[in-house]
């Protein structure tokens, strides 16, 4: 039997034994689930190194459209076990007869897409909803036709002579030949009329570094690896400063709480480059524990993760404090104290449940930033992401390229933004945007 295959049964049954133990006992549902998460965490961490990072990201995305479809079918108050049935099903038409991993990928991300809109949409209506997600294409034009303006206002082009900006000293001949063969040499609102209608069918060009690769064949390489950076920076920095921040708020005006504010505020304070140096300092050049960079061993991850989870790690601990502080003091807090819950049971369910809906406005566009690649980290320790890529682009006046990964970025952020909107407007029952 494959590993990923034995793992998956041993989360399914402690999944299902967790529930049915919850329930026997009488936990709160929203405590069970948080068990529930932590063994799922636990499992996609445990089938990385066979099913690879894409394999645990179709995996993790998989669960997703399990979760999303169920809850989706509870809302008709559908008899057991036919919001599962649901579930399993959306999850076999995602992956049943799909050739290639990317088409599986595409499959699953359409219909996870469906199933949130829907089940978003009668939570907090539909005229909201549609209404939020019409200004994405909006806001996407309108950061394009800022880029393009300004990329194509910096003076110096991606074929002038002298090496100053980044070009590459041509003739006058075959720099005319090269601005007509990429459409430089017509009007501006031509170019940018014509880059628009390439886009919509999907083509961004070929790169002008790499004339021999199409822009969406460079970011296939090379963004694998900075989703790769920035998953585990991210979970890294929502559990490290979560505990953190609970440490410092159960145990407030101690020396845990002032040690956790201290060490907070250095990180704040300390710019990420600077930290991958003198990591690179102390651990490369002192201790001789890891190598100066590279990726293609896990010893290679060890500094970079450390580098771009130290200030968003201690913006989380923060948040989760003063939140938590705040959460500690309510009225529904000290009945459910009164009513002899444990402490850990209020901790858990009361608390941090409550305090952790305001994160949801960080750590939506932190993640975004995070799975985008960081420019600095990935040129210090020599990382093949899509943040060098953005740089040297910059540097050579590789237009296609900086196009790319600019919408690339402001796509994700965007996403993530309405999605975090929508998401704390349902996490938050205090919030009421359909009108009544």
């Amino acid at each position: 039997m494959p590993f990923h295959y034995f793992v998956g049964i041993i989360w399914a049954i402690l999944v299902i034994s967790s529930g049915m133990v919850g329930k026997q006992r009488g936990l709160e549902r929203s405590l069970v689930v948080a068990i529930q998460s932590v063994f799922t965490i636990l499992a996609l961490a445990g089938m990385i190194p066979t099913l690879g990072l894409f394999g645990s990201v179709l995996a993790l995305i998989g669960l997703l459209l399990f979760l999303a479809v169920s809850a989706f079918a509870r809302r008709f108050d559908l008899a057991m076990p036919i919001p599962y049935t649901a579930g399993v099903l959306a999850v076999f038409l995602a992956f049943f007869g799909a050739e290639t991993p990317n088409t599986m990928l595409l499959r699953s991300l359409g219909l996870l897409a469906l199933a949130v809109f829907f089940l978003l949409g009668f939570n907090l209506g539909f005229r909201y909803l549609f209404r939020r997600l019409v200004s994405i294409p909006l806001v996407l034009f309108g950061v394009s036709l800022i880029t393009f303006g300004l990329m194509h206002s910096v003076p110096g082009g991606p074929f002038d002579a002298g090496g100053e900006t980044g070009g590459i000293p041509l003739t006058p001949e075959v720099r005319a030949n090269l601005m007509r063969k990429y459409n430089l040499d017509r009007p501006l609102p031509i170019q940018y009329i014509s880059w628009v209608g390439n886009v919509v069918r999907g083509d961004f060009g070929f790169s002008f570094q790499r004339q021999n690769q199409t822009c969406q064949e460079i970011i296939a390489d090379a963004w694998p690896v900075s989703v790769h950076l920035g998953a585990m920076t991210f979970v890294i920095v929502i559990f490290g400063g979560m505990a953190l921040g609970m440490s410092a708020s159960v145990n407030q005006n101690t020396w845990k709480d002032q040690s956790a504010t201290i060490v907070a505020v250095l990180c704040i304070a300390l710019p990420s480059f600077i930290a991958a140096i003198g990591l690179i300092l102390l651990f490369s050049l002192g201790l001789h524990w890891f190598e100066t960079g590279g990726w293609s061993t896990p010893s290679h991850w060890v500094m970079p993760v450390i580098a771009m989870a130290a200030t968003p790690l201690a913006v989380i601990a923060r948040f989760t404090r003063s939140n938590m502080i705040e959460t500690i003091r309510s009225d529904f807090v000290r009945t459910a104290r009164a009513k002899g819950l444990t402490e850990l049971s209020v901790i858990v369910v009361h608390v941090l449940k409550n305090a952790l809906i305001p994160l949801l406005t960080v750590g939506g566009p932190m993640a975004a930033n995070l799975i985008t690649g960081s420019f600095f980290i990935e040129t210090i320790f020599r990382i093949p992401g899509i943040g060098r890529y953005f740089t040297t682009s910059v540097f050579a006046r590789d237009y296609p390229m900086i196009m790319a990964t600019t919408m690339l970025w402001s796509t994700l952020i965007v996403v993530i933004y309405r999605l975090t909107d929508l998401l704390y407007a349902w996490a938050d029952p205090r919030i009421r945007y359909r009108s009544s």
